[in-house]
């Protein structure tokens, strides 16, 4: 994760969208990988949103 991370803050991305789009396509493949055998897999996958959201609000307060 660190290193998507990285490389966000590294490249240059036309839009702050797009940065969001690859963020939350990075993280739901980690995640759903991560997640893919829980047996609370709705439940986890509502909480990973929630956290997407707030993940990527941050990112882009933080990063544009």
């Amino acid at each position: 994760m660190a290193r998507i991370i990285q490389e966000l803050t590294h490249e240059k991305f036309p839009s702050p969208g797009e940065a969001a789009s690859k963020l939350i396509n990075e993280y739901s493949k980690y995640y759903q990988a991560k997640y893919k055998s829980s047996r609370h897999h709705h439940l986890s996958q509502v909480s990973i949103f929630l956290n997407h959201r707030l993940l990527v609000t941050h990112h882009l307060w933080k990063y544009t």
